[in-house]
């Protein structure tokens, strides 16, 4: 490969103001590891990738200098590793400013989506809770003109078929909404929003105490419609 034993030197780079140019092979070196962690490689199978291109000097003690900063990387090699991982030549070298700047759109993607969810799961808890009212009312108006008891076995039927759709629309909304948390929190370079996660997550811990809220308004709207003494057996 042409090039190859060509040392890799910031001069090499566009000539950015002296007092702001990063460390380029750190730099390198920490995009290299976010890369190959963000594809699950260990960096005994980065090296052999390298070997398979022709880099026989490659090993684990290597790709771990590299991603320390510690070993200077060669034009040939930086080539390589952008191969590797499918990315711009360029992409690799950028200063830190510019590397961080895609996850950081990343990020906001996430956080914008969790607050979605929560929000989904907040209208569909509202509705339910809508609905349990308008069913009660029914139920007042009923009695109110005169009628013994409501129609006991179509109130029940209503009051599963609103709770199975809270079930279906809302839960459903939590578990995706809490599954994609975990995978932010489970991610390092994530970390920088964990705090913006918590103070956003206390939705679920709302939405929690209303699930709980729900439950015990069905046990008692069962009850009244069984009457007392279906209530006791």
């Amino acid at each position: 490969m042409a090039g190859r034993n060509t040392m890799w030197h910031p001069s090499c780079m566009p000539s950015p103001d002296p007092h702001e140019m990063p460390d380029t092979d750190k730099v390198f070196g920490r995009r290299v590891e976010r890369l190959r962690e963000r594809n699950g490689w260990s960096q005994t199978e980065l090296a052999r990738k390298m070997k398979e291109r022709g880099f026989d000097a490659f090993h684990q003690t290597t790709i771990s200098r590299v991603e320390k900063g510690e070993r200077p990387v060669r034009l040939g090699e930086a080539v390589a590793f952008a191969e590797i991982f499918g990315r711009p030549l360029e992409s690799m070298l950028a200063a830190p400013s510019a590397e961080i700047a895609p996850d950081v759109e990343i990020m906001g993607a996430f956080i914008r989506r969790t607050v979605n969810w929560q929000n989904d799961a907040v209208q569909a808890i509202t509705k339910h809770m809508w609905c349990i009212a308008k069913i009660r009312k029914v139920r007042e108006e009923f009695l109110e003109l005169g009628g013994e008891r409501a129609p006991d076995d179509e109130l029940l039927y209503l009051l599963k078929e609103y709770d199975e759709l809270f079930d279906r629309d809302t839960e459903f909304l939590v578990r995706q909404a809490e599954k994609l948390y975990e995978e932010v929190r489970g991610l390092e370079y994530f970390s920088l929003v964990d705090k913006k996660l918590d103070e956003l997550w206390p939705g679920s811990r709302a939405n929690a105490r209303m699930q709980a809220e729900r439950r015990r308004m069905r046990k008692r709207a069962e009850a009244e419609i069984e009457g007392p003494d279906d209530a006791e057996g």
